[in-house]
């Protein structure tokens, strides 16, 4: 025998006896997984683990989907299903420097980053670099440049020279090699450029 009390009644019972969502936090090459409960309609808040990556690798930020966040933008996530948050662990990779036969400083520290990254190159010291008499440090290449730079160095091994300030990491390890150039004047300025 139903009557429309006992209808009411039960919807009221089941809206009472909803599940809290199931939400999966993935770690790759990391650790700080973990799974817990959120109530439909509330933010993930406090809930979010810290992540650990491996060695060689650099924690970013969080995904859902296709969107990225970072774990302040995670917290207002509002859960309305199950999900699988997956953090970002990216690899790194070395940028390292090599003096290339110069001597008079040391080769700037080794650094890790991300594929993709903007990395400043780093001129600590390189001043007082030199190859031989007579020459100057110019600047860091990817492609190890011999010899010094003379008054006529061709333009393509000019153009070889990392011009700005900024190297876009690459998905592998990179070596800069210094660059010398001739400055047979002793005026601070590579003989290529004395003329220009």
């Amino acid at each position: 025998n139903e009557t429309s009390n006992d209808i009411k009644g039960a919807q009221s019972l089941m809206i009472g006896l909803q599940q809290p969502h199931t939400v999966t936090f993935s770690v790759p090459n990391g650790q700080g997984g973990t799974t817990t409960k959120v109530w439909h309609g509330d933010k993930l808040g406090d809930v979010i683990p810290t992540v650990t990556a491996d060695e060689g690798y650099r924690f970013t930020g969080w995904t859902v989907g296709d969107t990225t966040y970072t774990a302040d933008q995670l917290k207002e996530v509002v859960i309305s299903s199950d999900v699988t948050v997956t953090a970002e662990v990216k690899k790194l990779y070395s940028l390292s420097y090599d003096l290339n036969g110069g001597s008079g400083a040391a080769a700037p520290e080794t650094s890790t980053h991300i594929e993709g990254e903007k990395v400043t190159p780093d001129y600590t010291g390189t001043g007082k670099l030199k190859k031989g008499e007579k020459t100057i440090f110019v600047g860091w290449s990817k492609t190890q440049i011999e010899k010094a730079l003379p008054e006529d160095a061709a333009q393509a091994d000019i153009d070889k020279i990392i011009s700005h300030d900024e190297h876009i990491m690459p998905a592998q390890d990179v070596t800069l090699y210094a660059v010398y150039a001739v400055d047979a004047n002793d005026n601070g300025n590579p003989d290529y450029n004395d003329d220009a």
